[in-house]
């Protein structure tokens, strides 16, 4: 089974700015979201959405 996850308000803020961080090191995202049972309560893993602008290289897709 898998294991769940709850996190306080607090915490699950600090994944979140962790996860735009991340993807603000990427000029090639346009927009990303959290979705899933993440923002639902407890939770497996964090669904993570993002939408790419142009076409990477093929290098780059698989980074």
């Amino acid at each position: 089974m898998r294991q769940r996850h709850l996190l306080d308000a607090e915490e699950k803020e600090e994944v979140l700015r962790t996860i735009c961080t991340v993807l603000a090191g990427f000029d090639e995202i346009e927009v990303g979201y959290v979705f899933g049972t993440f923002c639902r309560g407890d939770f497996g893993d964090v669904d993570v959405a993002i939408l790419v602008t142009g076409e990477p290289a093929p290098y780059q897709a698989m980074r």
